[in-house]
């Protein structure tokens, strides 16, 4: 294993993490006057309401991007199987983050799409720090919140139900940004 790829794994998910937020920002900002967080979702940003939708399209291909190169790293440094596919999936998330700029929430896909990223997201990032468990304290705590996070969401949805679709999206995307950082910090240690 060549000593730049645990990097590149830390840098491309951890820089995924952090322009992901910015977008968000930065949409939400342009858009401050119609976007309601407390019962919209995040994708009404790239919508054809917004201002100026390419922000967040565009921006969602870009993250989508980086998360898929962050996937093969995953995959390129792992040890087990489960490594292996977890970096896969995690690859296959930033292909469909990437759809979900392509298409935008009026058109058909999207629904799709959306569901498609967070789903092996979770399910890619969850198989892999179960191999970085064995290296980092912090995979296991991050582990053990993601799956507790799935069944409480769940729980939520169920009972309650969530107030909007961008407040679930922010409980899953702050999970799967643990996630990201427990296993970028795993390779690097």
């Amino acid at each position: 294993m060549p000593n730049s790829t645990p990097r590149l794994l830390a840098y491309s998910g951890v820089l995924a993490v952090v322009l992901a937020w910015i977008i968000i920002g930065v949409s939400w900002s342009l858009n401050r006057d119609w976007f309601s967080y407390s019962k919209g979702a995040f994708s009404d940003l790239g919508s054809k309401r917004s201002c100026c939708p390419e922000v967040f399209n565009y921006g969602l291909i870009t993250v989508g991007f980086l998360f898929f190169i962050y996937g093969v790293s995953i995959a390129y440094s792992a040890r087990t199987k489960a490594g292996v596919a977890g970096g896969s999936y995690v690859s296959l998330a930033g292909f469909f983050l990437a759809l979900v700029g392509v298409y935008p929430e009026e058109t058909k896909p999207h629904g799709c799409v959306a569901v498609m990223f967070f789903l092996l997201a979770y399910t890619g990032l969850m198989l892999s720090l179960l191999e970085a468990t064995r290296r980092s304290r912090l995979a296991v705590i991050a582990l053990a919140a993601m799956a507790l996070s799935v069944v409480a969401g769940l729980i939520v949805g169920a009972t309650t139900g969530w107030p909007s679709v961008a407040i679930l999206e922010t409980y899953l995307i702050l999970f799967i940004d643990l996630g990201v950082v427990a296993l970028a910090r795993s390779y690097t240690t």
